[in-house]
């Protein structure tokens, strides 16, 4: 789970059902309000926001894969890092 870099009511959060899920606390509702269903091929173990570009979040997964989404066109990734050499990736920090 990362907290959105300039609103601290958005919060991304990932785990091992492959979901990426964006939650606005704001919002009297148990449901995200955008989320990714399979975004990875296995558990999704990190994720992290971009702190100067803040549309922008990278997911880290046993699939041994990073991702970039724009968060609001989250259906496909911007980017996909193939990170096979190092294998799971478990944590993970964005750059400006």
């Amino acid at each position: 789970m990362d907290v959105h870099p300039s609103s601290n009511s958005i919060v991304c959060s990932v785990g091992d059902d492959r979901l990426v899920a964006f939650w606005d606390t704001r919002e009297r509702t148990d449901s995200p309000v955008e989320e990714i269903e399979n975004a990875h091929g296995a558990d999704i173990n990190c994720c992290a926001w971009n702190p100067i570009h803040s549309n922008y979040v990278l997911t880290g997964s046993s699939d041994s894969h990073t991702h970039l989404y724009d968060w609001r066109r989250a259906n496909t990734p911007v980017r996909v890092f193939d990170d096979e050499g190092i294998g799971e990736v478990r944590s993970i920090n964005s750059w400006p």
